[in-house]
């Protein structure tokens, strides 16, 4: 094989590499149809304090997010009274800023936990954490 035609193969070979890694982008949150909650919607402002709900009471969570940049707010503990219900993302329309995330969820059985959610990685997990969100709840009987 001569120089030049080592050469070439390794700038193709180098290029297609290129190509597949700049192919490999964080997904953000499908942002299909809003999806609607009948509850309290809360913000960073609420975070650290308590929410009372009733089984069958929805809950959405609003928070700053750049799913472009590789961070989500993921659920890192979820008590056994509360399903989550799916998350949606509305960018900003200015450059640069944040969007939000809403992230959604529904009351299913009585009792209290904890709901802590982190902004973090896709790939580099836990290790990597850039904020938390932690809401005490209480849940009571539906009436």
């Amino acid at each position: 094989m001569s120089v030049k035609w080592e050469g070439m193969h390794l700038a193709w070979v180098s290029g297609l590499l290129l190509g597949l890694t700049a192919c490999q982008q964080v997904t953000p949150p499908q942002t299909v149809a809003p999806l609607q909650t009948r509850g309290p919607e809360l913000t960073m402002a609420q975070n650290g304090s308590s929410v009372t709900l009733a089984v069958g009471e929805g809950l959405a969570i609003a928070l700053p997010g750049s799913p472009e940049t590789g961070y989500q707010w993921q659920v890192v503990q979820a008590p056994a009274q509360l399903n989550k219900q799916g998350s949606e993302y509305q960018p900003e329309k200015a450059l640069n800023d944040c969007g939000m995330q809403r992230l959604l969820f529904a009351a299913r059985q009585p009792g209290d936990g904890v709901l802590t959610l982190s902004y973090r990685s896709a790939t580099a997990g836990a290790a990597d954490d850039a904020n938390f969100y932690t809401l005490r709840l209480h849940v009571r009987p539906a009436r």
